[in-house]
């Protein structure tokens, strides 16, 4: 790992991700120039230990996304055609960010992607503790009262809120 910069508001760096056998930027949310929290730096510490089976858990979420974009859209009539059976071919992990964790006792991480089916709004993966808990369009969730709502709720109904998201 690259040492952390301040970089357009948040503070970056480049990380080997295990789990997904490559490197991706970082991005850490503050307050003003405050350097990350303790908490945000075991969340930046946790993404060595993010398991093996995530690239499956990744793909798992992303086939309810894609039908629910296809629902809308019909991709098909758009001329987009998605092999729900390989799915994660149809996607590009671009970047990790790190919100605010505030009181909450778990880790989160919010995974960043391209994908095929939606190129304007990408992927938006949630992750705690090193499990994809939402899966959904990139948007503002990690920027202001979804957010705390979020972390202020149980661990098990929080799948439930990102699902109504």
């Amino acid at each position: 790992m690259s040492a952390l910069t301040l970089d357009g508001g948040f503070w970056s760096t480049d990380k080997y991700v295990p789990a997904l056998g490559k490197s991706l930027i970082v991005r850490i949310m503050h307050d003003d120039d405050e350097p990350p929290t303790k908490r945000q730096m075991d969340a930046l510490r946790s993404i060595d230990r993010l398991p093996d089976e995530l690239p499956a858990d990744i793909a798992a979420h992303a086939v309810p996304y894609f039908h629910k974009v296809d629902d809308v859209v019909c991709l098909a009539d758009e001329g987009v055609h998605i092999d729900v059976s390989q799915i994660d071919r149809h996607y590009q992990i671009t970047s990790v960010l790190i919100p605010p964790l505030g009181e909450a006792d778990d880790l989160f991480l919010l995974l960043s992607a391209d994908c095929d089916w939606e190129p304007e709004h990408g992927m938006r993966l949630v992750l705690e503790n090193g499990r994809v808990i939402g899966c959904g369009p990139h948007d503002s969730l990690a920027f202001g009262a979804a957010w705390d709502r979020l972390l202020s709720m149980p661990s098990e109904s929080r799948r439930e809120y990102l699902d109504d998201d």
